[in-house]
C-alpha cells in the first residue's frame, strides 16, 4: 500500500520527536510505517504530535511499537470514545485529546496508567465519571477538562483530590529534607570526633602545651 507521506521526513529534534502537525493528508495506517524502523529510532521517539489530523484512534494501535513514547498530542482530531488508549506504552507522561469525541470509556482506560500525569480532555464528550477516575489516578498532577459536560461538585471533588495530592508530596517532600540535612549534621558531627580522636592520638595536645 503506497503511503500519503513518508514519516521518517517527520522527524525532529535528532528522532526524539515524530511531529505530524496540521497534515490533513496524514492516514490511520500511514503510522505503520513504524514497523520498518530501527529498534534504535523507535526507541528514541518520546513524542509524538498528530495534532489539527484526520487520524482516528485506530492509529494509537502502531504507537504501541515505541517503547519510551512519554508524550501523545492528539488533539483536533477524529480520535472517538472506543479509541484503544489501552495500547499505549505504559511510560506516557502526558496526552492531549482536546476537541475530540473521546468520553468516560475512552479516559476509563488509563485509569491504573502509571506514570501519566497530565491530560487534558478540554471540549470532549466526558462526563462526572470522568471526572472520579482522574481523582482517583495516583500520579495525576494536571489536567484540563474545561468545555466538558462536568458538574461543578465533580469539578471540585477533583480539584480537592489534586490539591490533597500535592500537599501530602510537599510534606514527603520536606520529611525527607529534614532527614537528609539530619544525616549531613550527623555526618559533619562524626567527621570532626574522627578529627579529634585522631589530633589526640598524635599527641597533637602536648605540642600545644
Amino acid at each position: 500500500m503506497k503511503m500519503s507521506i513518508e514519516l521518517k521526513d517527520y522527524l525532529v529534534n535528532s528522532g526524539a520527536a515524530l511531529v505530524l502537525h496540521g497534515e490533513r493528508e496524514l492516514v490511520d495506517d500511514d503510522l505503520a510505517q513504524l514497523h520498518d524502523f530501527s529498534e534504535k529510532q523507535r526507541a528514541a521517539i518520546s513524542s509524538v504530535v498528530l495534532s489539527n489530523t484526520d487520524i482516528t484512534g485506530a492509529c494509537f494501535r502502531h504507537l504501541a511499537l515505541l517503547p519510551n513514547l512519554k508524550a501523545l498530542y492528539a488533539n483536533r482530531t477524529r480520535v472517538e470514545n472506543d479509541a484503544p488508549l489501552e495500547c499505549l506504552p505504559k511510560t506516557m507522561e502526558t496526552i492531549n485529546l482536546d476537541y475530540t469525541k473521546v468520553g468516560d470509556l475512552c479516559v476509563s482506560k488509563l485509569r491504573l496508567a502509571p506514570s501519566l500525569y497530565s491530560f487534558r480532555l478540554r471540549n470532549t464528550k466526558i462526563t462526572c465519571r470522568s471526572a472520579d477516575i482522574l481523582a482517583s489516578m495516583s500520579n495525576l498532577r494536571d489536567y484540563d477538562i474545561e468545555g466538558a459536560a462536568v458538574s461543578e461538585h465533580a469539578r471540585q471533588r477533583l480539584l480537592n483530590a489534586l490539591v490533597l495530592r500535592k500537599a501530602t508530596c510537599y510534606v514527603a517532600f520536606y520529611f525527607l529534607l529534614c532527614r537528609s540535612r539530619l544525616a549531613a549534621a550527623k555526618l559533619m558531627l562524626g567527621f570532626r570526633d574522627v578529627l579529634f580522636a585522631r589530633y589526640f592520638r598524635l599527641g597533637g595536645w602536648r605540642q600545644r602545651a
